[in-house]
């Protein structure tokens, strides 16, 4: 028994061992064959080349690394390949490549294309990204049939910026590398795209209007009015040392801010904005060289001014014969038209009596003289150029009297449409009072125009009249005013009993309905605010301004004429806002209601009283007064006006007395000067300390 269980166990060992020796050998081969050798080509795993064209293969051989590599292509006609496994493309076909390296051997699939790759075309050939950020890279392959379209791409430094095998690029660093699209067909073609990474940083400033700048950002970042200073500076100064005030701010998607200035910009200034909270650009600096002042156009009494076209202004000038003429010619339009200074002027076809006297450099000129002769729209043209070499014309159009008559010239109105509405804002005028300038032997200006007699009118709009001061009317406040062009033929007789009569053109719009809720900085109504749209002096020296109240939802409406327009509030500001269409249009606000409480205010027996009390930007040195006459008790009947103010989330304030002292029970009470940040606290506590006799 024993001999034969030896013997058993004899025989299990062997098989065993036999076993072993076959798995290994089958594992080894099987290694050999696809884990030992690996076998690339510029396009991957498969090879695909254009005909006529070459790529080398990239062997890589982890055992018999000595052995000798061996190439064979399997149908010659299509691809061959050299010993030092260059393939070449012969004829558009499939077939294979037998590599092998002592016994270890790969194959490998081969494509041979008809048309090589003629040009790669990327979607950007430089491309700006923030850290960490991505772009997807899109090359276009031409031609497009019959041809590879895989491309290699490839960072000059992928410690600031990587790509992958499809083209998506990523931002590692800050700096420049530039990624290339190169094809692997053979043809060596390839396209580049220069790659800059930064931080959020300052990309572009820009002049918005007098009192207000565009700030454009690399990316995306939420900023607070405390992230801005601006300053500025007179060119020929050193160091930027007015602070021009950040009064409000506003931004839609975090990139593009609008920045409202407490002060104008100067012309000839230097204007610097700092973001030092940005981890990238946290400066750019700009030159006024436009007059950001907007003057009313009309020169004097006696005349309005007109904007004809791309390149030439109108002004219309009135007077009678033997009156005096002394002006300056100023470029009141040059922010508005992009004009520069200096402006270089020359004058023609001056009146009878009337001279240009002009400085040495030609920048500055006067029209003076004595009109000696009656003229019919006399035109006389400056001509002028600006600092850049652009071309504009002034065109002063002199209508001058008879001593004993008059004339009058009339600049042409525009206005909104009336029609029935229980909101005054969107109703629309209801009178219309006319631009004009007009002279006679007496006056010599159009100021008393309201004091002439007798007006009378045709071809005015159904439903509308002309008063006795010359404005015109809607008659019945419940009949609609039809929009259109009238050109309305005016009479009247002057104080000195002289008759006149004159063409006024009036353009009445249907207009543009601007209707939105007002908001504090938490999303909370504003009620109570008077709103004003007031649209930037165009280049006809036209100025529409409308007005309307914020309901105690914070709710408002309007009607103004399509445009731009200045928008302005108690707690708003915003500038050159477009309205071309019917729009919701939101105002949120950068302050916040604060309530202002005390143990002294909770009194049932007191006399109180504060002048006033206000909150101070220590910033910016900015009061904003919170209220007066807050608290009132006497006897069994008491008043509370609460005590608040708008105050701006992350500005520091200090609360001031004003004026006065506080009575209560008979004992004068002094109040205690306070400093604080908003952080978003709804209620700041107020104290009082007892005055000493």
């Amino acid at each position: 028994m024993l001999k034969i269980d030896f013997m058993k166990r004899i025989k299990v060992y062997i098989t065993c061992i036999v076993a072993f020796m076959i798995i290994g050998l089958t594992a080894g081969k099987v290694e050999a064959k696809s884990n030992n050798i690996k076998v690339t080509a510029p396009s991957g795993k498969t090879v695909k080349v254009a005909k006529g064209k070459k790529v080398r293969l990239q062997v890589k051989v982890k055992k018999l690394k000595k052995a000798k590599i061996r190439f064979k292509s399997k149908k010659p006609s299509i691809a061959r390949v050299t010993s030092k496994g260059i393939v070449k493309g012969l004829k558009a076909g499939k077939t294979k490549i037998l590599v092998s390296a002592g016994k270890i051997k790969k194959t490998v699939k081969v494509i041979v294309y008809k048309n090589a790759v003629k040009s790669i075309k990327l979607n950007k050939t430089t491309t700006e990204l923030e850290k960490g950020k991505t772009f997807n890279l899109v090359a276009l392959v031409s031609p497009k049939k019959k041809v590879s379209k895989v491309l290699k791409y490839t960072s000059s430094n992928e410690n600031i910026a990587k790509v992958n095998k499809k083209g998506f690029i990523t931002a590692i660093g800050i700096g420049t590398a530039y990624v290339s699209a190169e094809a692997t067909d053979g043809s060596n073609k390839k396209a580049v795209c220069k790659v800059n990474v930064t931080a959020v940083g300052v990309k572009n400033i820009s002049i918005r209007s007098e009192r207000a700048l565009n700030v454009e950002l690399t990316a995306p970042k939420k900023l607070e009015m405390e992230d801005f200073k601006v300053t500025s500076k007179y060119q020929a100064a050193t160091k930027y040392i007015i602070d021009q005030g950040v009064n409000d701010l506003h931004t839609e998607d975090n990139i593009h801010y609008e920045v409202v200035l407490e002060k104008d910009l100067v012309y000839s200034t230097s204007v610097k904005v700092d973001i030092n909270s940005l981890p990238g650009v946290k400066s750019k600096t700009i030159v006024v060289d436009r007059d950001s002042t907007f003057f009313d156009m009309n020169v004097s009494s006696n005349s309005y001014g007109e904007f004809i076209d791309g390149n030439t202004y109108n002004i219309n000038y009135v007077a009678k014969v033997g009156d005096n003429l002394d002006i300056s010619v100023l470029y009141w339009n040059l922010y508005s038209l992009n004009y520069s200074y200096p402006v270089k002027m020359t004058v023609s076809n001056l009146p009878d009596g009337i001279k240009a006297i002009t400085s040495e450099d030609g920048t500055y000129m006067d029209l003076k003289g004595t009109f000696k002769k009656e003229l019919d729209r006399h035109k006389t043209v400056v001509s002028c150029v600006d600092a850049k070499g652009k071309k504009f014309y002034i065109n002063y159009l002199f209508s001058v009297a008879k001593q004993d008559s008059v004339a009058v010239i009339a600049k042409d109105g525009i206005d909104i449409a009336y029609k029935p509405d229980d909101n005054y804002a969107i109703a629309g005028s209801t009178e219309i009072y006319l631009q004009l300038k007009m002279t006679d032997i007496n006056t010599n200006k159009g100021e008393y125009y309201d004091n002439c007699t007798d007006f009378k009118a045709t071809g005015l709009p159904d439903n509308m009249g002309i008063s006795s001061r010359g404005s015109l009317y809607v008659l019945d406040g419940d009949v609609a005013v039809k929009p259109g062009t009238y050109n309305i033929e005016i009479s009247a007789v002057t104080p000195s009993g002289k008759a006149f009569s004159f063409t006024y053109n009036l353009k009445l719009v249907e207009g543009v309905t601007i209707s939105g809720k007002v908001t504090d900085s938490f999303g909370e109504p504003i009620d109570g605010n008077y709103i004003l749209f007031e649209s930037p002096y165009d280049a006809n020296a036209f100025r529409f301004s409308k007005s309307t109240y914020v309901d105690k939802y914070g709710n408002y409406s309007i009607r103004v004429i399509p445009g731009k327009y200045n928008i302005i509030c108690d707690y708003y500001n915003s500038y050159k806002q477009v309205f071309n269409k019917n729009t919701e249009y939101n105002l949120k606000s950068n302050f916040y209601k604060v309530i202002f409480t005390s143990a002294l205010h909770s009194s049932n027996e007191s006399y109180i009283t504060y002048n006033s009390i206000a909150a101070v930007n220590t910033a910016t040195k900015y009061f904003r007064k919170v209220s007066s006459n807050l608290w009132r008790t006497s006897g069994s009947s008491s008043s509370r006006l609460e005590l608040y103010a708008y105050l701006r989330k992350g500005a520091t304030y200090r609360l001031k007395e004003q004026f006065s002292h506080t009575l209560n029970n008979g004992e004068w009470y002094k109040f205690v000067e306070k400093e604080f940040k908003c952080t978003g606290q709804r209620t700041v506590a107020v104290e009082y300390v007892k005055e000493e006799d």
